[in-house]
């Protein structure tokens, strides 16, 4: 099982925090199944103004031994936010490693091909 950080989340409230994680943990099950051995940090921010309503900005890494990609997300709900932030970040796996249609837990990484030499 991949290792998950939350990182900054004493600014929130205890049902904030639950719901963050309990979004979270799915979507670092379906990482887990494309990539093994990585590690993801969840950083979250709560802008607290004067106003009724508070702002909300996640990033979320996820860190292996050969690469780091990151994901960065705000919105005014907290769990549209923390959805909004994973799903990046599952785009960004996909997109990178191209995972799309190919069978679970093995990335097949294409490589270039070689030029030949005369």
């Amino acid at each position: 099982m991949a290792e998950v950080r939350f990182i900054n989340l004493r600014t929130f409230d205890a049902t904030e925090v639950s719901r963050i994680k309990t979004i979270v943990m799915p979507y670092v099950e379906k990482l887990q199944r494309d990539i093994r051995n990585c590690n993801v940090a969840f950083y979250g921010k709560k802008y607290d103004k004067t106003g009724e309503r508070a702002k909300y900005s996640f990033h979320a890494r996820l860190e292996a031994p050969s690469y780091l990609l990151s994901a960065h997300a705000f919105d005014w709900d907290v769990v549209v936010a923390t959805h909004k932030v994973m799903k990046k970040l599952e785009n960004e796996v996909k997109r990178r490693f191209k995972t799309e249609g190919q069978k679970r837990g093995k990335i097949h990484v294409k490589e270039r091909p070689q030029k030949k030499r005369r």
